[in-house]
């Protein structure tokens, strides 16, 4: 055993023992700098979604793109991006156009991407949407929606609470994943007008539940019936008319109105009968009196004689002469 050896063993083996530890510090906060990467990821989900279904030749088509997390990790604080199309190449960069003469963008609570004339060169090519670290691509492709019947519980009433239901069963998903709650929308009843989308939310209650999607509206009013009420989620769109053919309470409240208005008005009208009969029985009984009183009053007054009146006037004596 030779202390030299020992030395430079010793030397040896604490000059790799410090170079571990200067290489693990940077590692350590690499590792460090990568979890709220990491966790971002699982805060921000992004997807986009076609909004002008079928596609029509000749005709604008819409791409959305959506980010759904916290809003600070997800669309509030991050740069939006487009890439793809028949060149795969960028597209946007936030509110930034590469090609202004082919695509407009939308850019609102969502993200979207405005292909002007779309052709057949624009279909069946990728498009991804990017949100910060988080991106969804996907292929384009001509689809067209399977539309079915909304169910309608409750009894349809004034004021009373009715449930429009989507079945999820009946939801095409073209085997992806959807992400989102759908849309709920309404017009009027066989209007060619636009459906507008339902933002009431004190009064219509979205909620999505094991089985399908519901819509409650609450106090139900005259402006929500003769409605067409639409929900539309991924490829499926739900339909159904609103009509109040029987209005229960409203009939009854309107009945009991009448009844009370009859009542006031029999009870008005019978006091007012009453009251003119008395009048006329007293006007009657007062009038016979003075008559009778004046028929008395003339009895008992005594017969004076006018002689002068009563005297006949006399003829005059006729002289006679002698002849």
């Amino acid at each position: 055993m030779t202390f030299p050896d020992e030395k430079g063993t010793h030397h040896s083996t604490k000059r790799c023992s410090s170079k571990k530890k200067k290489r693990s510090i940077p590692r350590f906060f690499i590792v460090l700098s990568l979890i709220p990467v990491a966790l971002s990821k699982e805060q921000c989900l992004v997807f986009w979604e076609l909004r002008t279904i079928p596609i029509i030749f000749g005709v604008d088509v819409v791409l959305e793109c959506m980010a759904i997390g916290q809003s600070k990790d997800c669309f509030g604080s991050r740069i939006f991006k487009w890439s793809g199309g028949p060149e795969n190449d960028l597209i946007s960069f936030d509110n930034r156009l590469l090609y202004p003469k082919k695509y407009r963008l939308i850019y609102t609570n969502t993200y979207s991407l405005v292909i002007k004339n779309v052709t057949t060169k624009d279909l069946n090519v990728t498009y991804a949407c990017h949100c910060g670290f988080h991106n969804f691509e996907d292929v384009l492709k001509n689809v067209s929606y399977t539309y079915h019947s909304l169910e309608i519980e409750g009894e349809v009433l004034w004021n009373a609470n009715i449930k429009l239901f989507a079945n999820k069963s009946k939801i095409n998903e073209d085997g992806k994943k959807y992400y989102g709650k759908g849309i709920w929308s309404r017009r009027l009843l066989n209007s060619t007008m636009e459906f507008k989308k339902i933002s009431d939310e004190e009064r219509f209650i979205e909620k999505e539940e094991s089985n399908g999607y519901s819509l409650t509206i609450t106090t139900l009013q005259p402006g929500d019936s003769n409605m067409t009420y639409r929900f539309e989620y991924s490829l499926s769109v739900f339909t159904d008319d609103l009509i109040v053919v029987k209005n229960t309470h409203q009939e009854g409240k309107q009945t009991d109105v009448y009844v009370v208005i009859g009542s006031v008005i029999a009870v008005v009208t019978g006091v007012s009968f009453c009251s003119l009969l008395i009048i006329y029985k007293k006007w009657r009984s007062n009038t016979a009196k003075q008559n009778d009183g004046e028929i008395k009053a003339k009895v008992e007054e005594p017969f004076v004689r006018n002689t002068d009146i009563m005297k006949m006037p006399e003829e005059p004596e006729m002289k006679t002469s002698m002849i």
